[in-house]
């Protein structure tokens, strides 16, 4: 006898029927503007465009540089939240 197939994942361990139970409606990835502020920050956030062994303006007892990877790491930090928050949902956050 085949089983009848439901329209739920019940644990199983196939991998394939997994992720067509859980398809996502929409993603994070998927909006036009969020991967390229994403990678911005990133790149930004390290120091790679000062000259080496500059330390700069000292603000607060740190580097200018460590303020600026803070912030990055901030908005980084935000823009994970936004996407997970407002831009992931599920099939059955529609109804």
């Amino acid at each position: 006898m085949k089983e009848e197939q439901t329209s739920e994942y019940n644990g199983e361990r196939d991998m394939k029927r997994f992720w067509e139970v859980n398809r996502l409606k929409s993603e994070p990835g998927k909006q036009k503007w969020y991967l390229p502020i994403l990678v911005v920050l990133i790149l930004i956030s390290v120091p790679w465009y000062r000259p080496a062994g500059e330390i700069g303006n000292v603000i607060g007892g740190l580097p200018g540089w460590v303020w600026t990877s803070l912030i990055c790491t901030l908005g980084i930090s935000i823009l994970t939240a936004v996407g997970v928050l407002g831009f992931w949902k599920d099939e059955d956050e529609d109804e």
